[in-house]
């Protein structure tokens, strides 16, 4: 069988296709690894947890020492603030998603879990998973996301 010879274009549309099937795999792969756990939702510029989110992190430890993996927890923020420059809001935004990610893992840790088992994101306001034209959709935006990866 003679090897097949590529124009320059043709190599390019099959390196494309690669690079494309690969993230893919790579995200599938991840996608596999981690499983969302738990959610804990946050008040207006709060960052605080009450007493249904210290349960709430006391069943993720448990499932954790059960499962085994590491947990990862994804800060998030709504879009709302009254910071009207682009640049100052986004940085409330994200520094709210750290202190929310980093509030969670504390009490996570407090909890049982083993700090080196425990990693933290901060998304800012990038990842909404509601609209924002009613309260309800901030409010639903203004989260921590918990992840069990193996």
């Amino acid at each position: 069988m003679d090897p097949k010879i590529f124009t320059f274009e043709e190599a390019q549309a099959l390196i494309e296709e690669v690079r494309e099937k690969t993230v893919f795999a790579n995200e599938r792969l991840v996608a596999l690894r981690a499983q969302l756990v738990a959610v804990i939702y946050f008040g207006h510029s709060s960052a605080q947890l009450d007493a249904s989110d210290r349960g709430v992190l006391r069943e993720v430890v448990a499932l954790q020492r059960q499962r085994g993996g590491t947990i990862r927890v994804v800060g998030h923020a709504s879009a709302h603030t009254g910071v009207v420059d682009q640049i100052k809001h986004r940085r409330a935004n994200f520094e709210m998603s750290l202190k929310r990610a980093n509030t969670v893992a504390a009490g996570l840790v407090a909890l049982g879990a083993a700090g080196d088992q425990v990693r933290t994101e901060a998304k800012g306001d990038a990842q909404p998973i509601f609209h924002e034209f009613m309260a309800t959709g901030e409010a639903g935006n203004r989260r921590a996301e918990i992840f069990l990866e193996n």
